[in-house]
């Protein structure tokens, strides 16, 4: 009988620790904090009004404002990566970065390797030269020069398209690298995206726009991972959202001072 009644207490006792520990750990389950969503955006941190580091250190612009809209859309917390403009499709593909918005030029090459979103910007290339510099008219007026472009941009493949073998191409990391060396001598002219040509020939007495405008008819577009049908439906979704309710329209004025009408497609 002694036996029995110490063989119930054992498994009582057991019982009422395996309650216990299952308390405890309902209670850490149920009360530990929130897991934060976390979308990650990659860009190069090196292209204003687009994107571009503040003197706060922190990434600002146009399409840092759109990224944002869509975080917030959907709770997500933004997090922003800074890569160097030709290695942002291979940290995508990587999975190192969840998105794309970094004034990304929609093309058949791209197409190939990201799934864009619709456009959300229309864009021409435009050349900058030294402000004591001749002017650049025509295409010929840059034959024998030492061109500059960003790599891996539409603006170095339209050189290797239209100037080939005419001109010394030197290509940059990084927009500013590019600026650096204009203003050093280092080239004697700067293939840009027009907005971003434009921004920097205003803030820089040392540069100025050639009258040539190259007119390339680019579409800018957000890229994703290929299959990523959800992520690119909800950027989409997004976007139309902003086009509608006048955010796109508010945000084309914060950083251009012009109607969307002309950039919006």
């Amino acid at each position: 009988m002694v036996q029995f009644m110490e063989r119930n207490t054992l498994i009582i006792g057991i019982v009422i620790i395996i309650v216990l520990i299952g308390a405890v750990g309902a209670f850490f389950y149920f009360n530990q904090p929130t897991q934060e969503k976390v979308l990650v955006m990659g860009t190069s941190a090196d292209y204003p009004p687009f994107e571009y580091v503040a003197e706060n250190n922190t990434i600002v612009g146009f399409d840092v404002d759109i990224a944002k809209y869509i975080a917030n859309k959907y709770g997500y917390k933004l997090e922003i990566k800074d890569i160097p403009f030709d290695s942002l499709i291979p940290a995508l593909q990587a999975g190192e970065i969840d998105f794309i918005v970094a004034a990304m030029t929609i093309t058949a090459e791209r197409e190939q390797q990201v799934d864009f979103s619709i456009p959300y910007y229309n864009a021409t290339q435009a050349v900058l030269i030294k402000s004591d510099h001749a002017d650049i008219a025509s295409i010929t007026d840059l034959y024998g020069l030492k061109v500059g472009v960003q790599a891996g941009t539409t603006g170095e493949a339209w050189v290797d398209d239209n100037l080939g073998n005419n001109v010394t191409k030197i290509a940059y990391q990084r927009a500013y690298d590019a600026i650096t060396a204009l203003k050093a001598g280092q080239i004697d002219a700067l293939i840009l995206d027009d907005p971003v040509a434009n921004y920097y020939a205003s803030i820089d007495n040392e540069i100025k726009l050639a009258s040539l405008h190259i007119d390339t008819g680019e579409r800018y577009g957000i890229a994703v991972r290929n299959g990523d049908t959800q992520l690119l439906n909800m950027i989409n979704e997004a976007l139309r959202e902003m086009f509608e309710n006048g955010y796109y329209d508010q945000l084309i004025a914060r950083y251009f001072g012009t109607s969307s009408t002309l950039l919006l497609i």
